[in-house]
């Protein structure tokens, strides 16, 4: 059986060691920093799921989903939002956007685990 890999998406490099270091016993991770060419990372790379940070420079994560929705081999690869956000727009537009789940900053490590785990085993 092959491991799942995970593409986590978030401009600050603490949180992407954290989240790697969370996910790596159990999942390939590939971090990156921006969500500027999230579609071509995403077909070039494979990735079973996307953890992405809603709040980055230049392309904020809900604009990267609504991108990658917009492509049809894309459309079905879960996206969990992960934001310090407390505001229900930023909730309900990462919905719209295509999202998967939201799991708010500061973030455990037992319901990052429980979350991927939850999305990876749905049919």
């Amino acid at each position: 059986m092959h491991r799942k890999t995970i593409l986590v998406v978030d401009d600050d490099p603490g949180f992407r060691l954290l989240v790697q270091k969370w996910l790596q016993p159990a999942y390939d991770v590939l971090p990156i920093s921006d969500a500027e060419d999230l579609s071509d990372a995403i077909e070039s790379l494979s990735p079973d799921m996307v953890l992405l940070d809603v709040s980055m420079p230049v392309v904020n994560g809900i604009e990267a989903c609504r991108d990658v929705r917009s492509h049809g081999a894309l459309k079905d690869i879960p996206v969990l939002f992960l934001s310090g956000s407390r505001e229900d727009g930023d909730f309900i537009n990462a919905f719209e956007a295509g999202g998967t789940r939201w799991l708010p900053k500061p973030l455990s490590r037992s319901a990052l685990l429980a979350a991927v785990r939850e999305e990876m085993e749905k049919p």
